[in-house]
Formats: structure tokens, sequence, C-alpha cells
């Protein structure tokens, strides 16, 4: 599989994201970050996921709104991908399964981090983020908070 079918897989799954499927998001995060933190190849993205997860999350419950809805769809292609056993190249496949899951994450990072910083920023100067959400966005951009 080439570098422009993952793009092409990512670009027309972000594109038929739905609202609906933000909810999916919040009900597996726990599924979702257990995945990530498990396979060695996605493990680089833990805080990056879970401070999407909390983007996703403030999104759809209405607590944070300055991002375009690209971003979000982007977002909640890439978590659902990751937790989907049976993608591109199916995560039950030795050693190379969770490659294409690898590579539409840090294509979904590399899309959105400037914003995903400005909602990091945003919490932290309002004083909406507790420890974890300040550790998380540490990890993911150094000194923000």
């Amino acid at each position: 599989m080439n570098e422009e079918k993952y793009r092409q897989t990512f670009e027309q799954g972000a594109n038929n994201v739905k609202q609906e499927d933000m909810g999916k998001v919040a009900a597996k995060a726990d599924d979702i970050l257990e995945v990530i933190g498990r396979v060695d190849i996605l493990k680089k993205f833990t805080a990056r996921a879970a401070l999407l997860l909390r983007l996703v999350s403030d999104y759809y419950n209405g607590k944070y709104s300055n991002v375009p809805w690209k971003t979000i769809a982007m977002a909640v292609f890439a978590l659902l991908y990751v937790l989907n056993p049976v993608d591109l190249i199916p995560d039950y496949i030795p050693v190379i399964g969770f490659v294409d899951d690898a590579f539409v994450m840090g294509l979904a990072w590399a899309a959105v981090e400037s914003d995903v910083q400005d909602y990091a920023v945003y919490k932290c100067e309002n004083g909406l983020a507790d420890a974890r959400f300040r550790d998380l966005a540490q990890q993911a951009f150094g000194d923000v908070c």
C-alpha cells in the first residue's frame, strides 16, 4: 500500500464523518486509548490521542467551538480508524497490522496540530485545564500551559 492510498483513505474518511461519529468516539475513548497504549508503533501518539479525545468531547458537548469542523472530522476519523481492526492493513496481521493506523494518526496530527495547540492554550489560559490535561499538553507541545 502506498502513501497516496493512505492519504486518499484519510481524506475520504474525514469527509464522511458525521456528528454522531463524535458520540462513537466519546463512547469508545477508553478502548481507543487502550489500543494506542498497547501497540508499540502507536504509543508515541498516546498524549496526542488523549488531547484529540478531549477536543472532540469538548466540541461535542458545546464546551469549545473555536475549531473548524474539518479538524474535528479528521480527529474523529483517525481515532475511529485506530479502533477498527479491519482497515487497509487488518490489525490481526502480525507486525504490520498497525502500520496504517500509525500513518493515519500521523496524517491527522500533522493536519490538526495547530488547532489542538490553540485549544490547549485556550484551556490553560482560562483555567479549564486540570493537571492531566496540562501534562498531556506538555508532552505534545512543550510549555504551552
